[in-house]
């Protein structure tokens, strides 16, 4: 059933012109035991007025907060199967990409190798860096293919003080900006963005 809105609308305001009728007191200073009385009796009536005023809400949103439980478990129990199909198409599809990826740059390396033999250190060099730009992987539309260096700790004790706390992050952007981490072994890796056009209702 739909929340309607407009009697939450009309409960919060008839809760609100009732308690404007019922002005709360300028001040509280007492000095007598009967001013200690009278402010006893306002205290009264003044926790009165907080306590109908926070009942008049908890009826209205309790039973709201109720159904949006109810309803956000219900859509999480049917997107669920839906975000792991999603999860292992990403993963198999990053790892078919890096799969080409390395196989490439073994190749550019290969190939690099000979030209080195041959005297020609230039061209492997540039070889090498025309492979790590190019994109290996299809053009689609809605998924873009990104480049990035993924590491594995081989060296422990080289790794920088600022680094040895492992923070996934911190060390992506270092690597991003061209850094070079001692106690590292970095390796291209891709990860992958999706945008899904809106799909027409049945």
């Amino acid at each position: 059933m739909p929340i309607d809105i407009n009697y939450l609308e009309v409960q919060a305001q008839n809760t609100q012109l009732r308690v404007a009728k019922l002005r709360p007191p300028e001040s509280a200073r007492v000095q007598t035991l009967s001013e200690i009385e009278l402010a006893g009796r306002t205290l009264l009536r003044v926790a009165g007025v907080i306590r109908d005023i926070e009942e008049d809400r908890a009826s209205i949103v309790k039973p709201i907060r109720t159904g949006l439980d109810r309803l956000y478990a219900r859509y999480r129990e049917i997107i669920a199967p839906w975000q792991d199909a999603e999860d292992k198409l990403r993963a198999d599809i990053i790892e078919r990409a890096t799969e080409r990826l390395h196989g490439a740059l073994a190749l550019a390396e290969k190939e690099a190798q000979r030209l080195r033999l041959a005297g020609k250190p230039e061209l492997a060099n540039d070889k090498l860096a025309r492979v790590e730009g190019e994109s290996h992987m299809p053009r689609m539309p809605g998924i873009v293919f990104k480049a990035k260096l993924g590491w594995r700790v081989v060296d422990r004790e080289k790794i920088p003080a600022e680094y040895l706390v492992l923070d996934d992050k911190k060390i992506d952007k270092a690597l991003a900006g061209g850094a070079v981490i001692a106690g590292l072994e970095t390796f291209p890796t891709y990860t992958i963005a999706v945008s899904p056009p809106p799909v027409s209702a049945p």
